[in-house]
C-alpha cells in the first residue's frame, strides 16, 4: 500500500499499525516496515511521533477514540428505539470486523500499560453506551448489568472463541443474538 507523500499524515501511520497488529502481529510494527508499507523514510515517522513509546500509546488512542468513541457517538445520533440501534450495533460490529482489532490490543495491553489504560477507557465506555440501550429498553437490576457483560464479552471476544464457525449464517445469527438480548426472561427460574 503506497500513500502519496504529501497526503501522509500521523493517522496514516496509525491506522497501518492498527491494522498491521490486526493482521500480522506486534512483531510486525516496526518503524522500518511501516515506513515502506507508506512509501515513506523513516524520517518520516519522527516528523509525526517523538519515540517509540509515544507511537505505541498512539495506537492505543487512536483504536480507543475511531473504533470506539467516534463510532458510538455516530450511534448515539441514530434513530430509532433501542432495539433498532442494538441491532445497528451488533451489524456495525460485524460488518467493521471490530473484534480482530479487540483480541490484539487485550493482548498487548497484557505487557503494556498504556495500553491497558485505553482497553479499560474503552471497556468503560462500550459497557455505558450498551447498558444505557438496555436500560432503555427496560431492563433494570442484575437482569441489566448481566446482559450488557454478556453483550459486551461475545461482542470483543467472539473471533477468538468461535472463529468463523458462524460466518455462513451471519444474519441469522445477528437476527437471533439480537432477539436473545431483547427478549425479557422469567427472573423467578
Amino acid at each position: 500500500m503506497k500513500t502519496c507523500k504529501s497526503r501522509l499524515n500521523r493517522d496514516s501511520w496509525l491506522a497501518l499499525a492498527l491494522e498491521i497488529l490486526a493482521q500480522e502481529g506486534r512483531a510486525k510494527i516496526k518503524i522500518e516496515y511501516l515506513a515502506e508499507r507508506l512509501g515513506v523514510t523513516r524520517g518520516s515517522f519522527y516528523a509525526h511521533f517523538p519515540d517509540r513509546r509515544d507511537f505505541n500509546n498512539s495506537i492505543a488512542v487512536y483504536w480507543a477514540e475511531t473504533l470506539t468513541s467516534k463510532a458510538l457517538a455516530n450511534l448515539r445520533l441514530g434513530k430509532g428505539s433501542a432495539q433498532e440501534r442494538l441491532l445497528i450495533l451488533i451489524q456495525r460490529i460485524k460488518d467493521d470486523d471490530l473484534p480482530k482489532y479487540d483480541i490484539v490490543m487485550r493482548a498487548w495491553a497484557l505487557d503494556e500499560p498504556l495500553v491497558a489504560d485505553q482497553v479499560e477507557r474503552v471497556d468503560r465506555e462500550r459497557y455505558e453506551y450498551i447498558k444505557s440501550l438496555f436500560a432503555e429498553m427496560g431492563f433494570t437490576g442484575n437482569d441489566l448489568e448481566m446482559r450488557t457483560m454478556i453483550f459486551q464479552a461475545y461482542h470483543s471476544l467472539s473471533p477468538a472463541l468461535f472463529g468463523s464457525f458462524f460466518e455462513e449464517n451471519r444474519f441469522k445469527h445477528e437476527n437471533i443474538r439480537h432477539q436473545f438480548f431483547t427478549q425479557k426472561i422469567d427472573e423467578n427460574l
